[in-house]
């Protein structure tokens, strides 16, 4: 779709709180108090309230809030993929003490393959087709990374009769997947972006060692080898697509646990490879401190959907505080290779969101308000 779009676009990176009557309606539905057919309506509505808000938020690109998915793993997806609780999967006291020590509550599901998988490509269309009937803004569409679902969803003992390696099942998501965005191309959708949290673990690896404790996923060796490996997967995703701007999200996580235990460090590391993904945006967190300096944008080589917001802090950021950290990126980037977004979702579990929904508007409004002052300065220039 052809779309013109004001210098310094404003986005989000995916999800928004549900509403409490929808989380209401997933607890009735799961004890048996309303049907599913009931619950598809809370659904339709949740997601026309999102996107409502967002559009009052001022958002030039929108999402329907990822409303429909219980994760942003988006098991959903896949016939053979189901959500397991990661305690459960987490058979051992060493593997349980480690997930108390990274602040993961009990409360989180992880995907697993548990079978041959195949694409429920009429949950794509059905998604992408409803949020599109209702916002003539463009719309962006979340799709996980085949990497982060090679790593997370292979389980050693319950996937290895159907996919013997964890690169069995890596490019068989990585070939479904391009079929998915294929077709979301074919429907309008103007940006589809890939989530990969995946792709920062070799700037620090507590996550590594979280899959090797519950699935027994060890990463290749040098750590050269598994971002190449990343990379492969991702571009096969995207492979013979054109006619849709592609984005790559990469964060250290986004679980309600204490800051302190959560990942942190620069994307140095990692920029070359980033650099090497067949997207035109990376979409990067930086208003949390744990994300490094702004200095390494100078190495990026694409459109950069650039983290101005935190969405794990609850204080609510002025507009010139986001317009500051904004313009501390335009040192290193042209303006017209800059969007604003948070960091990550507001919610990237259906039951636990990181912030609640008004505070999250007020965030994203904030942004919205941050462009409008950076156009006034810097419209003419780029």
């Amino acid at each position: 779709m052809a779309v013109k779009l004001p210098l310094f676009p404003t986005s989000v990176v995916g999800s928004f709180p549900r509403p409490s009557w929808l989380t209401r309606a997933l607890r009735d539905l799961r004890a048996g108090r309303i049907s599913p057919d009931e619950f598809e309506e809370y659904l339709d509505d949740a997601v026309i309230a999102t996107i409502k808000e967002e559009e009052a938020a001022g958002l030039d690109v929108i999402t329907d809030g990822e409303q429909r998915r219980l994760s942003f793993f988006f098991a959903e997806l896949f016939d053979g993929m189901e959500y397991k609780p990661l305690y459960q999967l987490a058979e051992t006291p060493e593997a349980r003490g480690y997930l108390e020590s990274l602040g993961i509550h009990r409360g989180i599901y992880h995907p697993v393959a548990t079978s041959h998988l195949r694409l429920r490509l009429e949950r794509v269309e059905r998604e992408a087709g409803f949020a599109l009937k209702y916002s003539s803004k463009p719309l962006k569409f979340t799709l996980p990374s085949p990497y982060m679902l090679m790593i997370d969803s292979w389980n050693k003992k319950l996937t290895s009769d159907y996919y013997p390696t964890p690169e069995d099942l890596g490019f068989e998501v990585a070939r479904l997947l391009n079929k998915a965005v294929r077709r979301l191309a074919e429907m309008g959708v103007f940006f589809i972006q890939l989530d990969d949290p995946s792709l920062s673990n070799p700037i620090d690896p507590k996550y590594y060692r979280l899959v090797e404790l519950v699935n027994g996923y060890k990463p290749r060796q040098p750590i050269n080898e598994e971002l190449s490996l990343a990379v492969e997967l991702v571009n096969e995703a995207v492979r013979g697509v054109s006619g849709v701007k592609l984005g790559v999200h990469v964060c250290r996580g986004n679980w309600p646990g204490p800051e302190e235990a959560l990942p942190r460090g620069g994307y140095e590391r990692i920029m070359p490879y980033l650099n090497q993904l067949r997207v035109d945006q990376l979409v990067l967190e930086f208003a949390t401190p744990r994300a490094g300096s702004l200095e390494v944008l100078g190495m990026a080589e694409k459109e950069v959907g650039l983290g101005v917001v935190d969405v794990k802090r609850p204080e609510v950021e002025s507009p010139e505080q986001v317009a500051g950290r904004a313009k501390e990126a335009l040192k290193y980037l042209d303006p017209g290779r800059l969007w604003l977004n948070p960091d990550c979702g507001f919610a990237s579990g259906a039951t636990w969101p990181v912030q609640p929904r008004r505070r999250s508007f007020e965030k994203v409004r904030a942004m919205v308000e941050a462009a409008w002052i950076l156009r006034r300065e810097y419209e003419g220039r780029a």
